[in-house]
């Protein structure tokens, strides 16, 4: 399987560094892209930012998936982007590309006034994500270290998150989470019996109107 990890500093740092570990020591191949202090609505777009000054990440996440052709995408992101526009960037990364993308963050944070911030943002990314979306929350206990900024998690501190994000893309896709059609948007198994079990009554109904015929 091939896995392309994407995100901000908490992809570049440790979480996203023991993901790749875990997915190298599973057999897979994996491409890790990041850029700092840049979130999802900098990566929704080519353009600069006031608080991304790097341009052209829309065309270097479309372009990375082009070429390397991943079977599952793994989000990674902190608390860079919040607010209104975060939904309409993370559907753009999620639907705008054929494999199923998984998404983590942020993780928790030992500020209260950052924690809060990352309290509105896991709402939206779960929200778009649905079971797609793991949480980082189990991974990141307040009683593992953070660096002089408080947001990230220096050495073997971001190891249970990196690994915990990287077993639950290979659990999930082992079971069914990868789909052979475009991925825009999930087809449940629910929704595929459904329909085919409705096709199968239309069947019935017409086979008994036809025998009183």
């Amino acid at each position: 399987m091939k896995i392309l990890i994407v995100g901000d500093s908490q992809a570049q740092g440790t979480p996203g560094s023991y993901a790749e570990q875990k997915f190298r020591a599973a057999g897979h191949t994996v491409q890790r892209i990041s850029q700092p202090s840049c979130g999802p609505i900098d990566w929704s777009s080519d353009a600069v930012s006031a608080g991304c000054r790097t341009a052209g990440l829309w065309s270097r996440y479309t372009g990375a998936v082009n070429s390397f052709r991943p079977d599952a995408v793994l989000l990674i992101f902190g608390s860079n982007d919040s607010g209104s526009r975060l939904d309409d960037a993370l559907l753009q990364m999620k639907n705008r590309i054929a494999p199923p993308v998984f998404m983590s963050g942020p993780p928790l944070y030992p500020a209260a006034d950052r924690q809060r911030l990352g309290e509105s943002i896991k709402v939206i990314n779960q929200r778009v994500f649905g079971d797609r979306w793991i949480d980082a929350y189990p991974f990141t206990p307040l009683t593992l270290q953070r660096d002089a900024l408080q947001a990230h998690l220096p050495g073997a501190a971001g190891r249970p998150w990196g690994e915990g994000m990287a077993a639950a893309v290979m659990t999930r896709m082992a079971s069914g989470g990868a789909t052979t059609l475009p991925f825009v948007g999930a087809v449940s198994p629910m929704a595929v019996v459904t329909t085919v079990l409705g096709v199968a009554a239309v069947g019935v109904v017409l086979s008994l109107v036809l025998k009183r015929a």
